[in-house]
């Protein structure tokens, strides 16, 4: 599937991201973050950081706002790495907890612990 973010092409296919330049489509390199597949794009001259599950839903889903921190994807088999879109769905932030193993608990971005 191709698509265009902040007037740059992508390609995503078997899991990967590709981009295309005047030398043609090359790898786009992901990184991690708990799991969570993403990509550091430009916008506006500045490197962002998108999550794929999220760049993927809003794909299928355009009225879905990409940008929007509380517009929440859930991955329906809890499994992190499977960005298939019939795997995500649109959730809650109350619904999206509900997958945690262990409740009563939430994550301390400035720690980095739970």
């Amino acid at each position: 599937m191709e698509f265009e973010l902040h007037g740059i092409t992508y390609r995503y296919l078997n899991n990967y991201f590709y981009f295309r330049d005047a030398d043609g489509w090359n790898f786009k390199e992901a990184s991690y973050d708990h799991g969570y597949q993403r990509l550091r794009l430009k916008k506006d001259n500045k490197r962002k950081l998108y999550y794929a599950h999220r760049i993927i839903y809003s794909l299928y889903n355009p009225d879905w706002d990409l940008h929007n921190p509380k517009l929440f994807i859930d991955h329906i088999d809890g499994n992190t790495q499977n960005n298939n879109i019939s795997n995500l769905r649109n959730v809650t932030n109350q619904e999206n907890g509900f997958n945690r193993d262990v409740k009563g608990y939430c994550f301390h971005k400035e720690t980095e612990k739970y």
